[in-house]
């Protein structure tokens, strides 16, 4: 989130040297270093909580190298999974034993098999990934969807008919892409791909 320069308790909270996470109070001043509220100097944005909090963690001792990946929050699926790509892509090296980014060759290299794990849109991200984008240096072994609309949300239908129009598609495009029809229509353009697993939780995976 980029915090807007008319907020002034935003702009006390930035100028502040202490980097340890704070709480907001009342009077629009920093208060103690409270746990979950985190502020980036450098780019001006504040981290309110860990996102995949403890998942991280939980994998590295289990001997995984995780990496984990950042998109458009609200661009259209095709966006983001470009975004996705890329992003893999240019950070293989952290998970190639004993190589660093200048020395992986990502057109002649044997592929580095990838596991995903993707919560909400990220799942069709993933998706969209897997089916329709050329990889480079990487191939996609399984794929994990918590809580991914694979049938689509009612909440995108209803915010399609009483939301207006403009502002969905300026500033919202993905909700389009997100309600029953849309992705019912994407579940026939996706096809799964046979050497990919996949696995899915608190969502169904009976899209084709």
């Amino acid at each position: 989130m980029v915090l807007p320069k008319k907020l002034s308790f935003f702009e006390n909270l930035l100028n502040d040297s202490d980097s340890a996470p704070r709480e907001i109070s009342k009077d629009g001043k920093p208060s103690k270093p409270r746990a979950g509220l985190r502020v980036k100097e450098e780019d001006q944005v504040i981290e309110v909580f860990e996102y995949w909090y403890g998942i991280k963690d939980m994998l590295k001792k289990k001997g995984c190298k995780v990496i984990v990946a950042k998109v458009p929050p609200f661009a259209t699926i095709e966006t983001r999974a470009q975004e996705l790509n890329k992003f893999i892509t240019q950070n293989l090296y952290k998970i190639k034993p004993n190589e660093t980014d200048s020395q992986i060759d990502t057109t002649t290299a044997k592929p580095i098999k990838i596991n995903l794990i993707a919560h909400s849109m990220g799942g069709l991200d993933c998706r969209f990934l897997i089916s329709k984008l050329e990889k480079h240096g990487y191939e996609v072994a399984s794929l994990t969807t918590i809580s991914s609309p694979h049938r689509g949300t009612y909440a995108a239908d209803f915010a399609l008919k009483f939301f207006p129009q403009l502002l969905l598609s300026r500033y919202f495009p993905s909700v389009k892409q997100l309600t029953m029809s849309e992705c019912n229509r994407m579940n026939i353009e996706l096809p799964n791909d046979p050497n990919v697993k996949l696995f899915g939780k608190c969502g169904s995976f009976g899209f084709n």
